[in-house]
């Protein structure tokens, strides 16, 4: 999980950020976002990928499609 430290990055406010959890369905994403550093954090959108893939970036800041990232989990790594 990846949690922001701080409310800046540089002089940009951390308006949102996205956690990624492996579950034995698939990846489970849960993003967090605010209107203002004043706000609190609520989760905005909850989403399950069942491929076990995570895509990094979504292109719009790199101008370019990246692959996804094929993860393969463990059963060792997975609750009891």
């Amino acid at each position: 999980m990846s949690l922001p430290k701080g409310d800046y990055i540089g002089t940009d406010p951390i308006l949102s950020f996205d956690t990624f959890h492996y579950t034995d369905d698939g990846i489970l994403r849960i993003s967090f976002t605010r209107k203002t550093i004043d706000n609190e954090f609520l989760v905005s959108e909850i989403e399950l990928d069942p491929s076990f893939e995570v895509h990094p970036f979504d292109g719009s800041d790199l101008g370019e499609e990246l692959s996804p990232i094929k993860l393969k989990i463990s059963p060792e790594h997975l609750p009891d």
